[in-house]
């Protein structure tokens, strides 16, 4: 496992103090070294002072004053080989929460085989089923000020001791925290070091991990209140993605319990929720009027929304994925700009480059989490391809789309979603039933014959216009996604 960890880093890293790049690392002559030193480091916890080293560069946020020292977003670097062993010890640690299951599955974060897309569906096909039976859910999404930054050292390793993390594990990555120091970078030149004293370290492959065990047991302090929605058997009250925290209920009353559960659970750990970004959502059918009840948090009031951007998509109070596919293009047509003016600034491109950028800079913008919400054609994703293939082409407004699309050869963007669809699909019926995701896709599955509006049935009606029905309903271990995908291609 050594070398292959060594050998899977990046070779285009960002270097720190030590300015030692990973190319150097990955050299076949080193391997014996690292492997000592870092079997020291690990038998012994200890590592080496400037380890605990690193460098911070400020990055000014979008939309930001730049006096303002908390409008900037800070990069730290770190030692490479630092990072290469607590890339090791991450493993480890990983191994050890998985096979002992004492991460919640509410959790979703920086863990194996695991999605921001798993919790986008979660969430959505809840809302959405839950709208198509008449009943209101209300979500508060929270937001923990500076969350990674603000972890308490002390309470992190007595949590880390509470799940059975001790002897050479624990002295390891303990000794990765002792003594820690940091330097800003400002125009080229290194301020005084001064001592980190909380906070799990930016830029290390540790650090998501011990922030998921450090909230851990606030998913079991929620559940244990008992106030959140039932998808079929199983009772849900949150999800999270690292510090991403969405609480659910479906009473006024068990939403505030649960935002008094964050409040207590808060104070106790030292963690600071940020009032001001920590909204409420009502989550209804149109034709209701949204609910005026004031949430507290820490004796502040929290402002209800009716959109919000969770894990990067938008989503609304009545469940418009218009409004998500408006905000999708929007952000899509900016990145559709730098590659226009990269195109006109080069007197143009060849069409493998042109399609090349395209496709990994524009695409993956347009189509995200188009397999939860892609079941209707939205045409202004279209018009944003139509708009980057006239470019390419030197055509007009008014040359026909047919004539454009056919010399182009680009597949099209609802073409390219129900694929997406069909991923999903194959996903969710290979998860073991444990998964969240996995719950509520048999439940949206059970509840299929009473709703038509189910992403279940969404799915299905895709199949069958493929002539796949027949393969619909297979066993996840006969569904073999690659030749789904192909025939769906094939038919669309």
């Amino acid at each position: 496992m050594f070398d292959f960890l060594i050998l899977s880093i990046s070779a285009y890293t960002a270097v720190g103090l030590d300015n030692i790049p990973n190319e150097i690392i990955k050299n076949d002559k080193l391997l014996t070294v690292l492997h000592r030193l870092f079997n020291t480091c690990f038998t012994h916890g200890i590592v080496p002072e400037y380890w605990a080293k690193s460098i911070i560069h400020p990055l000014l946020k979008k939309g930001k004053d730049y006096r303002d020292p908390l409008g900037y977003r800070c990069i730290s670097l770190i030692s490479t080989i630092a990072k290469t062993y607590s890339n090791i010890l991450n493993t480890r640690l990983l191994e050890y929460l998985e096979d002992n299951s004492l991460l919640s599955e509410e959790q979703n974060g920086f863990r194996k085989l695991r999605s921001c897309l798993d919790h986008i569906y979660s969430l959505c096909t809840i809302l959405r089923n839950r709208k198509l039976a008449n009943k209101d859910t209300f979500l508060c999404f929270i937001d923990f000020q500076k969350a990674f930054d603000s972890v308490d050292h002390n309470l992190l390793f007595h949590k880390l001791l509470s799940i059975g993390i001790h002897g050479n594990m624990y002295k390891a990555i303990k000794s990765t925290y002792e003594k820690l120091q940091a330097a800003v970078r400002l125009n080229g030149s290194l301020t005084d070091w001064f001592s980190v004293e909380a906070g799990v370290r930016q830029g290390d492959n540790l650090a998501p991990t011990l922030f998921a065990v450090f909230v851990d047991d606030l998913v079991t302090e929620i559940n244990r209140i008992g106030k959140g929605i039932n998808i079929g058997t199983d009772s849900l009250s949150c999800l999270l993605y690292a510090d991403d925290i969405v609480l659910i209920s479906d009473t006024v009353d068990g939403l505030q319990s649960l935002l008094h559960c964050v409040t207590d659970w808060s104070k106790t750990w030292r963690l600071k929720v940020n009032t001001d970004k920590t909204k409420i959502m009502h989550v209804r059918k149109a034709s209701k009027p949204k609910n005026d009840y004031e949430f507290q948090l820490n004796n502040m009031t929290l402002e209800t929304v009716s959109k919000y951007r969770y894990l990067g998509l938008v989503i609304t109070e009545n469940l418009d994925y218009k409004e998500t596919t408006n905000e999708l293009v929007s952000s899509g047509s900016r990145s559709l700009g730098s590659l226009v003016s990269k195109y006109y600034a080069m007197d143009g491109m060849d069409f493998d480059t042109y399609t090349k950028i395209f496709d990994s800079t524009v695409l993956p913008i347009l189509e995200y989490g188009s397999g939860v919400w892609g079941h209707k054609r939205y045409d202004s994703l279209e018009r944003l391809q139509y708009r980057a293939i006239r470019t390419f082409l030197g055509v007009s407004l008014t040359t026909p789309i047919p004539a454009i699309t056919g010399d182009m050869g680009w597949y099209p963007i609802h073409h390219r979603i129900q694929v997406n669809i069909v991923r999903l699909y194959c996903r969710l019926v290979k998860l073991p039933d444990t998964r969240i995701c996995r719950k509520v896709f048999v439940w949206d599955q059970n509840i299929s014959t009473r709703y038509l509006d189910t992403w279940f049935n969404h799915a299905k009606k895709l199949f069958d216009s493929c002539g796949l029905s027949d393969v619909f309903f297979l066993e996840n271990q006969h569904i073999i996604t690659p030749y789904l995908i192909d025939s769906v291609k094939t038919h669309l």
